[in-house]
């Protein structure tokens, strides 16, 4: 849904440069956080977010699917992420990229029961969004968006992304099981906060971007940046 948040525009063809994909949860603040704290008021178990080496929640923890997806619905809730803030440094950094000319488009796989306490907590956050949409394949939004980059915690997003388009992340416990391939790859930046995630990701942005831009004016090929014979 165009929403123009933030000074943005809500047409994101408007900008010269192509979209930037946004996740919410354990992208822009640390869901995780609220989830535990909630799963632990629920069951009274402690649980060691250290031990959480799978974004397979359900056989990590030890719980059903049904009990994960209740707790999960309840974080969502807008009193529940009223008490998590954005990461430092995320505003800063999605302003910077909408400054230089990328629109921001949030991409979130929350349910659609969360649609509303969602734009609730949201949209107060004075981000920079274009387009606010609940979508479970980021990929293939992203390449439906023409998008240069995505920006998500979930492993089968940084799996599937590069080298297609720049991947990068702000680093959660589940990332330990990535395989090697996954963090050797050029295009996926895994960082530990907004700051740094910013300042190594920006160079392959605007590589990419340009390689993209060049595509539209018929000189290369966007994927590979070679250029065309003549």
């Amino acid at each position: 849904m165009p929403v123009g948040w933030g000074g943005a525009s809500p047409d994101p063809t408007l900008y010269p440069r192509p979209p930037i994909i946004v996740d919410i949860d354990d992208t822009l603040h640390p869901w995780f956080t609220i989830f535990l704290e909630l799963l632990e008021e629920r069951t009274g178990k402690d649980i060691d977010p250290d031990a959480v080496k799978s974004y397979n929640l359900a056989d990590v923890l030890g719980f059903s699917q049904e009990e994960l997806s209740e707790v999960i619905l309840e974080t969502h809730y807008h009193e529940n992420q009223g008490r998590s803030p954005i990461y430092s440094g995320a505003r800063k950094a999605l302003r910077k990229w909408h400054a230089a000319g990328y629109p921001i488009l949030i991409a979130t796989s929350r349910p659609p029961e969360a649609i509303d306490s969602t734009i609730k907590w949201l949209q107060p956050k004075n981000l920079p969004v274009s387009i606010l949409t609940f979508v479970r394949d980021k990929t293939a939004y992203a390449r439906q968006r023409g998008a240069v980059a995505i920006i998500d915690d979930r492993p089968d997003v940084l799996l599937s992304g590069p080298p297609e388009f720049v991947c990068g992340a702000i680093r959660q416990c589940w990332h330990q099981s990535l395989p090697e391939s996954a963090l050797t790859e050029e295009n996926l930046v895994i960082a530990d906060n907004w700051q740094e995630l910013y300042r190594r990701l920006t160079p392959l942005i605007e590589q990419r971007s340009a390689a993209i831009c060049a595509a539209r004016n018929g000189k290369v090929d966007a994927f590979s940046g070679r250029r065309e014979a003549a």
